[in-house]
């Protein structure tokens, strides 16, 4: 079961990897002229940073919590 879902993730990776290389860059280089591609990448930065300072937050919660665990 687990291996099934293992080659259906693979498979549509590679689907969507082949549809991205199809498509052309003309959007990407309209928004580069027009300089809002500094814009998409600062969003983009953004909200891994988030995701990152999310996830070392879950880390020291949870840290804290085996801690105390240990403790009892």
């Amino acid at each position: 079961m687990n291996n099934n879902k293992t080659l259906l993730g693979l498979l549509s990776l590679m689907l969507l990897h082949l549809g991205a290389q199809s498509q052309n860059a003309q959007m990407a280089d309209i928004m580069r002229e027009n300089g809002k591609i500094f814009v998409v990448v600062g969003v983009i930065v953004l909200i891994f940073s988030m995701l990152f300072i999310y996830l070392i937050s879950i880390d020291v919660k949870l840290r804290k919590l085996e801690k105390e665990q240990k403790e009892k």
